[in-house]
């Protein structure tokens, strides 16, 4: 049973990388030429932040000990994502412009 729902997970993660990578794929191209505002600019900059936090927290969680153990937290400090947990959402203050 344990090793069914491993192959399931390892099959939802290689899909999701996938995905991401085909979607990405498919709107990059159609950038090149576009200008961005300083707010367009920052949101998708804290997307990609999240986009890297998650894929630093995919490697740790397949290359150590598992999502859960000590020793796969991240070796470095990310404002996305509690140690060891999933990347968070960022909170957005339009009003004062904090997030």
């Amino acid at each position: 049973m344990q090793r069914r729902e491993h192959s399931a997970q390892f099959v939802d993660l290689v899909a999701a990388c996938a995905q991401f990578v085909t979607t990405v794929g498919r709107i990059v191209p159609n950038l090149k030429g576009e200008h961005y505002d300083d707010t367009e600019r920052d949101t998708i900059g804290r997307g990609l932040a999240r986009v890297r936090s998650a894929a630093d927290w995919i490697e740790n969680a397949v290359t150590r000990d598992g999502a859960g153990s000590p020793r796969s937290r991240p070796r470095r400090s990310n404002p996305c994502r509690p140690a060891g947990g999933p990347p968070r959402r960022l909170e957005h203050h339009p009003a004062d412009g904090r997030h």
